[in-house]
Formats: C-alpha cells, structure tokens, sequence
C-alpha cells in the first residue's frame, strides 16, 4: 500500500465504497495521481474496481463540493 494515504483516510475510503453491505471494500494497491499541488490524488485499486481519490488534509468538503459543481457544468 501507498504510504502517501493515511490509515483513517484508507479506512473511510474502503468503508465508503463497500455501500450497503458490511463488508466494505478492500484497497489491494495505489498508484500516485499526478496533477495539482494542493490536494493529494490517488488511483485506488479494489475488489469492487479501481476509483480516483483525491483529499486534502485540511480540507473540510468545501473545496471538493464546488470543484464537483464545476465539472458538472
């Protein structure tokens, strides 16, 4: 696993993509991202499939919420 994610952010992810059920998912592997420098980007491997993640770790959300709204228009 890539030292450049957190354990707290590796254990919210895994339970965020695991959904209803209560097994969550697991991270098998993580590959930088490259891109901007203010947030942290990673291409997550999983048994559900692979997923971009990108945080902060001063960020509260609202960042994230207004780049979404952004990319939507």
């Amino acid at each position: 696993m890539s030292p450049a994610l957190p354990h707290r952010v590796r254990a919210e992810v895994e339970k965020v993509l695991g959904g209803s059920t209560s097994r969550g998912a697991r991270i098998v592997g993580a590959q930088g991202a490259g891109g901007g420098c203010i947030h942290q980007a990673l291409a997550l491997d999983t048994d559900r499939g692979r997923f971009f993640l990108k945080w902060n770790r001063g960020e509260t959300g609202a960042a994230f919420g207004t780049e979404a709204r952004g990319l939507e228009a």
